[in-house]
């Protein structure tokens, strides 16, 4: 399509008014183009890249900077899916290390309710360290040791 416009553009037109289109005098008496086409051969893309494009004619697109800013645009898409893809690997992995820290966690709580878990009581076990009351009533009754009695 583009290649079938130009070429009803330069049929419509004298090759002066072409010429007169696509370049411009300098200063120094060099012709220099006012718009760029795409051409396939790398050092005509590099002459055109290096050479003064002040002044381009507006009416056209500069196909050349169309294809860079789509180049740069795809490039941009896919630095940012990668950084995407980093992220969410990122994220899952923080995921799983907070799962296992919790688990952890929870593994050491149970462990520590364990040990501190009191001893269990019965009630014909007397505490321990508790003194036993002697069998038989004891001083208090009189009959009790060192024979004291009323004198």
């Amino acid at each position: 399509m583009l290649f079938e416009r130009l070429a009803a553009q330069s049929a419509a037109c004298s090759d002066r008014a072409i010429d007169g289109e696509l370049f411009r005098t300098g200063p120094d008496g060099r012709r220099r183009a006012r718009c760029l086409l795409v051409d396939t051969e790398p050092k005509v893309v590099n002459a055109v890249l290096a050479a003064d494009r002040d002044g381009l004619f507006t009416r056209q697109q500069c196909y050349l900077g169309l294809y860079e800013a789509q180049l740069e645009a795809a490039e941009l898409r896919a630095a940012l899916e990668v950084q995407r893809l980093q992220h969410d690997a990122e994220a899952a992995g923080l995921r799983g290390r907070l799962r296992r820290a919790a688990a952890a966690a929870a593994e050491a709580a149970a462990e520590d309710a364990v040990l501190r878990a009191p001893a269990p009581s019965y009630a014909a076990a007397p505490p321990r360290g508790a003194a036993r009351a002697p069998a038989g009533g004891g001083a208090a009754a009189g009959g009790g040791q060192g024979g004291g009695g009323a004198e």
